[in-house]
């Protein structure tokens, strides 16, 4: 039960993050593709 309650709490705290916050996790995980969109700021 505890593991479903702390689930819950995760799911709601998403629901109240700001949407920059998800975007720059969305960066993290894709660097490849933001690299692809600004190719000025490629080495």
């Amino acid at each position: 039960m505890e593991g479903n309650a702390y689930k819950f709490e995760l799911a709601e705290n998403e629901k109240d993050k700001p949407p920059v916050v998800n975007f720059s996790l969305a960066v993290d995980s894709t660097p490849s593709e933001i690299e692809d969109r600004h190719p000025s700021s490629a080495k």
